[in-house]
């Protein structure tokens, strides 16, 4: 997907221009250096989610996370 294949400030214009939202640009560098998640991290970016609920998605494509 190319929008991940850039620069994180670019990455977080798109986001924020799709989704319609502030996005915390902290955040969204930890995940393009892939820091493991953590809820705090994935809260940081959306309150709604938890790494509980996001834990079949993260195992599927590998991510590191601190789950368990």
């Amino acid at each position: 997907m190319p929008i991940f294949e850039d620069t994180p400030t670019k990455y977080k214009n798109w986001a924020e221009q799709y989704y319609e939202l502030a996005l915390p640009e902290t955040e969204i560098l930890a995940i393009f250096e892939h820091q493991p998640l953590s809820n705090e991290l994935i809260q940081a970016i959306n309150p709604d989610n938890s790494l509980e609920e996001l834990e079949e998605d993260i195992t599927q494509i590998g991510y590191p996370s601190r789950y368990k």
